[in-house]
């Protein structure tokens, strides 16, 4: 556990926090009534997250130069720099981590030199590589233990690290001739004659290196000898092309089905790869990560979407942040693999026969998965056979309407701007888009509104990472058919959720509908990330998304938009961290009157200082605060003269829970918001975001209790406690029955069914008793 210390308030570390929540993912893997199908999907979302881990964060824990002396780094409880050297937490010095020039004979850009005076940058480091080695190891015990037996009992006897057969199954060599052979391309790099050793007088083989490896794609490496001569032979593994996974009917055993990794069909071909006479000594598969940054400039005046892709085409040569390899890999065969790639020994990762197993997503199981649950249709957005004139807007501007995907149906979302493409009386829409769905339905809309002569503006974030490429897409496809695309200046991303419609009825006044969404309008994402869409006419509202959308065209910064004041929006850059802070300072302050007052807030991502040291008064004060934080948290939490009074939970289901809610009561006095912003750094500093007040009181309601069921569920719920660990809070005998007889699960209290439910029950329910 890393705890830092500013003043009299200490936080855990973002990055140990992150891991933490990674391994409450590989815990649901592993918890008793899971089906196998979803436990081989959490194992997949984990080995998919610790890459990311390596692509984003990692990166910007080896580049940490310029450390703040007044912060003190703490390692469970001893102080880092009173009992720990520079180095004594990594296996290797910062020293070995050097720059090199981009790739010309260079296979792999190294990381910048750490400085030697930075102990606590070297403990992360250990602390990170300890906590990772551990969850690897947890996983790969996990999937032998538990996985593979659930497997057979299913009828699958997946092959993991199975012995390759003698006598390869004419099906299997068909599939490799057929299909795999089309997309296989290998490298024989020949050892070199190289210059001497620096420790003697002996020569070295060098490798000539005309490999560069892209960026998370697995190979195979085999070392041997062709037509005499020794190097290394560099298979890459087709997953994409081919598929990860190799089905086979199995008439004659125990299960009824077979199933194979890619990468062992390969190994069975590798003379027929290379060549008869290849004597080889096995076969190693290996993977290199890089650092996924992108360096935005101000390309004001520019093409800057032209610019943004050809910055992101560079990720394919980041630097290099590891080198996943087989630990079975001989170490004089890694030491060779690394000469090749140029990496530095500070990249190296051990691992084992297999990599990418983010592919175990799509692992080739039918059910064994959990039963869906029929999706809600909003009273709303049902079809009476009444008049189509009373659209959805006409709804919205009667009464304020709240959407809950996935449990509710997100057609009511498409029907929105699919009514405003089409509707004569609409006259604008604005809206900003931060992850575009692949084939956008929504897009089509906004395309077809201004194909049908209505003014549409359309915000893209051509900076959302690993979207850039779609986004750009669509913003040229939107540009052509004439829309008035929008981007952001080179140091703002704009999170924010937002949209707006305007509507000229005759003989009355300018009529306005907005959205302010918790996610992405994205149908796609909508299906699996728990979210609230809040659609309302409010004035207030509705005038802070105009001008708000108005400050995005003008592509100015915040700071020379000071004249905007919100009026009802909490809106980051403006108001947003003053106004939560002034909503905690309200809760404080009623506590220390002796008055009931409580926090509740449910959200991503909590990093920003300020706001947590105003938690951290708020709970000496006496406010009950429950917080509901997927992710990061440095925040701790029920530590006496800290945080007392401040529980920090985690929930992980089927669903991802993606909304972000906050509720602040005091004296009897609620406010209740739900908008687009965690609590990061970047968040509250560097982006855009929009949380906005909820103020019809029946859907104020429904959002309270549904955040509420959430703290009551007994299945999928963990304490985040004081020393940064994942708590179940059920009873270990309640546990021991789970394993004993996992059907006992369905029994006990869990928040996504039960929400699920209550929407149900709510939608059947007559008005009044709402």
């Amino acid at each position: 556990m890393s705890m830092k210390s500013k003043g009299k308030f200490t936080y855990f570390d973002r990055d140990l926090s992150w891991l933490s929540f990674n391994e409450r993912i590989l815990m649901e893997a592993g918890r008793p009534g899971v089906p196998v199908g979803e436990k081989l999907s959490f194992l997949g979302i984990f080995s998919s997250n610790l890459d990311e881990f390596y692509r984003v964060r990692m990166p910007a824990i080896l580049a940490l130069k310029h450390l703040d002396v007044r912060e003190e780094t703490f390692s469970g409880q001893q102080h880092l720099q009173q009992t720990s050297p520079a180095i004594s937490a990594q296996k290797e010095p910062p020293e070995d981590i050097k720059e090199v020039k981009p790739p010309h004979n260079q296979a792999v850009p190294q990381p910048p030199t750490l400085p030697s005076s930075a102990c606590a940058t070297a403990e992360l480091l250990g602390q990170v590589r300890s906590m990772i080695d551990g969850l690897q190891n947890r996983f790969g015990l996990m999937l032998l233990t538990d996985i593979l037996p659930d497997l057979r009992m299913a009828g699958i006897d997946y092959k993991y690290n199975a012995r390759l057969p003698e006598n390869i199954d004419p099906r299997i060599q068909a599939r490799f001739f057929e299909k795999v052979a089309a997309h296989l391309t290998m490298v024989w790099l020949a050892d070199q004659p190289g210059r001497e050793a620096n420790t003697g007088n002996r020569p070295e083989k060098k490798l000539r290196a005309r490999f560069f490896p892209e960026n998370d794609q697995i190979y195979l490496l085999v070392p041997g000898i062709l037509r005499g001569a020794a190097g290394l032979g560099i298979i890459r593994i087709p997953a994409l092309d081919c598929g990860r996974f190799v089905s086979l009917e199995n008439k004659q055993g125990l299960t009824t089905t077979d199933v194979w990794m890619l990468d062992d069909i390969i190994r069975m071909h590798i003379p027929t790869i290379f060549s008869a006479d290849f004597i080889y000594e096995g076969s190693y598969s290996f993977k290199l990560s890089r650092d996924a940054d992108v360096d935005y400039k101000d390309e004001y005046g520019k093409d800057l979407a032209s610019f943004i892709q050809r910055q992101i085409g560079k990720r394919n040569y980041g630097l290099a942040t590891r080198l996943l390899y087989d630990t079975q890999m001989p170490k004089d065969i890694l030491g060779r693999l690394t000469e090749v790639l140029n990496c530095p020994q500070s990249a190296l990762v051990r691992g084992g026969r297999y990599h990418n197993l983010k592919d175990l997503m799509s692992f080739p199981i039918k059910g064994h998965h959990y039963q869906k649950w029929p999706v809600l249709r909003p009273d709303y957005a049902l079809y009476d056979g009444g008049s189509i004139l009373d659209g959805l807007l006409t709804r919205i501007e009667q009464n304020d309407l709240l959407l809950s995907t996935p449990y509710q149906d997100y057609s009511a979302v498409l029907r929105f701007f699919n009514e405003a493409a089409i509707r004569p009386e609409v006259s604008e829409i604005a809206v900003t888009l931060y992850r575009i769905a692949s084939d956008s339905l929504i897009a089509h809309a906004l395309m077809t509104a201004a194909q049908n002569g209505k003014q549409v503006t359309v915000f893209v974030e051509l900076k959302a990472r690993f979207d850039e490429a779609n986004n750009i897409k669509w913003a040229r496809k939107l540009k052509a058919a004439g829309v008035r695309i929008v981007y952001s200046i080179w140091a703002l991303k704009v999170h924010a959720k937002v949209a707006l419609v305007k509507r000229r009825v005759p003989g009355a006044a300018l009529k306005y509908c907005g959205v302010v969404a918790t996610g992405n309008f994205n149908e796609n994402t909508a299906g699996v990330y728990a979210d609230h869409i809040l659609m309302t006419s409010d004035k207030q509202i509705t005038a802070d998304i105009e001008t708000l959308m108005l400050f995005l065209e003008k592509r100015a910064t915040p700071e020379g938009y000071q004249f905007f004041k919100p009026q009802r929006l909490l809106i980051a850059g403006f108001n947003l961290k003053a106004a939560f802070l002034s909503e905690i300072g309200r809760c404080k302050q009623a506590a220390l009157k002796g008055l009931p007052a409580a926090i509740t807030i449910k959200l991503n991502n909590l990093e920003e200082q300020s706001l947590i040291d105003a938690l951290y008064e708020a709970s000496g004060a006496g406010v009950k605060i429950r917080m509901m934080v997927r992710s990061i948290c440095r925040l701790i939490p029920g530590k006496p003269g800290l945080s007392e009074n401040i529980e920090v939970y985690r929930l992980v289901d089927r669903y991802l829970e993606h909304s972000r809610v906050f509720i602040f009561e005091a004296a009897g006095e609620q406010s209740l918001y739900i908008g687009s912003a965690d609590w990061m750094n970047r968040n509250i500093y560097r982006r855009i975001e929009v949380c906005c007040p909820v103020l019809d009181e029946q859907l104020a309601r429904s959002i309270k209790d549904m955040v509420e069921l959430q703290f009551e569920d007994e299945l999928h719920l963990v304490r985040f406690s004081a020393e940064m660990t994942n708590e179940w809070v059920i009873s270990e005998q309640q546990r021991a029955d789970f394993i004993d007889d996992p059907q006992t699960a369905e029994k006990n209290r869990a928040a996504q069914l039960e929400t699920y439910q209550y929407l149900k029950n709510l939608q059947q329910a007559p008005e009044k008793e709402r």
